[in-house]
């Protein structure tokens, strides 16, 4: 068969992955507690500030100091806590909406984003270029996925958001992992085929539901 009258592949079904908010509650709580490990000293040890200042300077300005940095773990601790907390108690739907033509977050307070498969970036490690695709994709290894717009890896926040592990996660997104590593071990990059997915799928906000 000549390989213009091959069929194309088709494109990967639609899946919604729900966010874990039992998994969120518990991130939240943890992240408390070590606020409060970090924190609870600075209350719990008492110390005459004026006393020490006058006696021992340098042990006095080597107190603050550490107080300062306690201070600014256990705040940042504390803010992420909260928006994990804020995360399981969010009152609307959350998920993760994958289509052939984007993936989109609806994900609370950690923001809402949709980003078009034909500006992530897919790949692996450069240590594995060299390895055959079905031997990689049979490892249970998860691809990068990586957008402009994006600071973090877009399969970890799925993965962190979603509560999977990494077999889990890998084995979900199969489809779409091998329609674009089957082109190259490459970034992978759409080459005029986006607008016809996107016209072909409805937008991420009827995957999404409200919120």
């Amino acid at each position: 068969m000549d390989m213009q009258d091959k069929p194309a592949e088709p494109d990967p079904p639609p899946m919604v992955i729900p966010i874990d908010r039992t998994q969120a509650l518990v991130r939240g709580l943890w992240r408390l507690a070590c606020a409060a490990v970090l924190v609870g000293p600075m209350w719990l040890v008492d110390v005459d500030g004026r006393l020490l200042w006058q006696t021992q300077r340098a042990t006095a300005l080597a107190l603050v100091v550490l107080y300062a940095l306690l201070a600014i773990g256990g705040l940042s601790l504390l803010v992420y806590a909260i928006r994990w907390m804020v995360l399981a108690a969010w009152p609307r739907p959350l998920c993760i909406a994958i289509s052939p033509a984007s993936v989109a977050f609806c994900a609370g307070p950690w923001g809402k984003a949709t980003y078009p498969w034909a500006q992530i970036r897919v790949g692996l490690d450069a240590e594995l270029d060299d390895a055959p695709l079905e031997a990689l994709l049979n490892h249970d290894l998860l691809p990068f996925m990586r957008h402009p717009d994006c600071d973090e890896d877009l399969a970890l926040r799925i993965q962190r958001l979603a509560g999977l592990r990494t077999e889990q996660l890998s084995t979900l997104l199969m489809p779409y992992f091998k329609r674009s590593l089957s082109r190259s071990l490459l970034p992978f990059t759409v080459h005029g085929t986006d607008s016809a997915r996107a016209a072909r799928w409805p937008p991420p906000e009827t995957l999404l539901g409200p919120g």
